[in-house]
């Protein structure tokens, strides 16, 4: 199946325990099958391992904390458990207006995309990629440069993806086992971990227009509560837990170099 590289939609997160989660997913199944990409695997669930940018202060942690309505976040996105030359990464540009997520993604091997990140020169892919993601590759490498981001934290959690039967545009994902380290590349060993939402689990809705009706009954009838979760946020507090003091910002150098 081919990837969505350019889209926008609306999202809702919901924390809750496994034992909710487990009794949620059979009401969801009445109306919603599970994605393809999962649909014969045992566990139902994929790796997603996310490496995010930031800059030596964490302006991005703290626009979050502050309430900024309009943000972005920069990342690389892998779902692989090792990662090679020839892995595929998406490189992303996430854009939150209040629910309204947009977001542009480009995938490249992944020695190309550090190639990229290392030397900032585009010009060996003119003509290669298309001009939308030639525009996201430049934003991307504008905004690292100009405001000296680099590679700070991973995070890794397992997703079980589940898709409306009527909608394919109406997802619904249960991620778990959300862990993260500070890293300056995808370092996938058991080494450094911290847990994220230790004993819980984020429920996320994604949809385009009109929130089904039967997504909102579900809501109601088992309480769900939405938050404001952000996954980078709390990952950098469980890495540095003195972050919101001012100490301990600056850590690691880009991609080893």
């Amino acid at each position: 199946m081919k990837p969505t590289l350019h889209f926008q939609r609306f999202e809702f997160k919901y924390p809750m325990h496994k034992p909710t989660a487990e009794k949620i997913i059979p009401a969801l199944l009445k109306y919603m099958s599970w994605d393809p990409f999962v649909s014969g695997r045992g566990d139902k669930s994929y790796l997603v391992n996310s490496l995010y940018f930031d800059n030596s202060g964490y302006g991005c942690y703290f626009e979050k904390e502050s309430g900024e309505k309009f943000r972005k976040k920069f990342r690389l996105r892998v779902y692989e458990s090792e990662v090679k030359d020839d892995t595929n990464i998406f490189v992303e540009i996430k854009r939150k207006n209040n629910a309204l997520i947009i977001k542009d993604r480009v995938h490249l091997p992944a020695k190309d995309a550090r190639r990229i990140l290392v030397n900032n020169k585009l010009n060996s892919y003119v003509g290669q990629i298309s001009d939308d993601d030639m525009m996201v590759l430049k934003e991307f490498l504008w905004t690292k440069n100009y405001n000296c981001m680099m590679p700070r934290i991973m995070v890794a959690y397992r997703r079980k993806p589940l898709v409306a039967k009527t909608d394919r545009n109406v997802r619904v994902t249960f991620d778990y086992d959300i862990r993260a380290k500070l890293t300056n590349w995808f370092n996938c060993n058991n080494f450094a971990w911290k847990e994220v939402l230790p004993g819980s689990l984020i429920l996320e809705i994604k949809y385009n227009n009109i929130l089904p009706f039967w997504l909102h009954e579900i809501i109601q009838k088992y309480q769900l509560e939405r938050v404001a979760f952000s996954k980078y946020c709390n990952a950098v507090r469980a890495c540095m837990p003195q972050i919101d003091d001012g100490s301990g910002r600056d850590s690691g150098n880009y991609l080893g170099v």
